[in-house]
């Protein structure tokens, strides 16, 4: 979740918790939870994600950098030993894996950041798994709200990640089931020119557990299915987009 986004509210968005799923079956693919790795994630928000990452590979030192960190997240990864600082500068490499997820849109350049995070902090062979929202078109309020300044397609994106001196090892799409909500949300913004939205994010899920695991289990089954057609060769559009690739050697 993006610090911005973070409220009182306990019940964790079915969006995130999902992502978060799909994104450990992709470290479990290439990495075994018993080797000693170090994994940085970078734009760690509140640091949900790490603690799954630590619980998954515990013998791994995990580290996170978010330019809007706070004590109170920082002290609370630090007492699940999890490092956490707020400027890229203060780490340093080599790591074995480097996490961008949901970062590079925030980004006004991003080739500059990603050929930094190659250069100075990837070690030898370091997997990077990166995950952006896709689809143009569908840049709305929402995107607004989260400080994005663009969405990506498929192409660009894998050539903007090779450009930056990783090779592609594997790619697909999350949330195909989302798309036709936010194409509706999009159009009726464009109809009614309605301004963007002052309260918006995962932390505004407001829904009971019953309703939260189900819309859970319906996203779960989405991204499995997607991905199943990717290991045939098939990719559905998704609004979200991810690859795993490595540094070039």
């Amino acid at each position: 979740m993006d610090l911005c986004e973070r409220t009182s509210n306990p019940i964790r968005h079915p969006w995130e918790t999902t992502r978060a799923r799909m994104i450990l079956r992709l470290l479990a693919r290439e990495l075994h939870n018993n080797t000693p790795l170090r994994i940085l994630d970078v734009g760690c928000g509140d640091g949900y994600f790490l603690k799954l990452v630590k619980q998954e590979f515990p013998h791994a030192s995990i580290e996170g950098v978010d330019v809007n960190l706070d004590t109170i997240v920082r002290d609370d990864l630090d007492q699940h030993g999890i490092k956490c600082v707020r400027e890229i500068r203060s780490l340093k490499g080599p790591y074995d894996v480097i996490l961008l997820l949901d970062v590079i849109e925030h980004l006004q350049e991003e080739t500059p950041f990603l050929e930094q995070l190659v250069n100075d902090l990837a070690g030898k062979g370091c997997l990077f798994i990166i995950t952006v929202p896709a689809h143009p078109a569908l840049f709305s309020s929402q995107d607004h709200f989260l400080r994005h300044y663009r969405r990506y397609t498929r192409k660009p994106f894998l050539a903007l990640i090779s450009g930056a001196g990783l090779n592609i090892e594997l790619d697909g799409s999350m949330f195909f089931s989302l798309l036709l909500p936010r194409m509706v949300n999009c159009l009726i913004e464009k109809v009614t020119r309605q301004q963007p939205r002052q309260h918006a994010g995962l932390g505004q899920w407001r829904h009971g557990t019953f309703l939260t695991d189900l819309v859970e289990a319906l996203l779960d089954i989405d991204n499995i299915f997607l991905w199943n057609l990717r290991q045939i060769s098939i990719i559905l559009p998704g609004l979200s987009l991810w690859t795993c690739a490595r540094k070039k050697e």
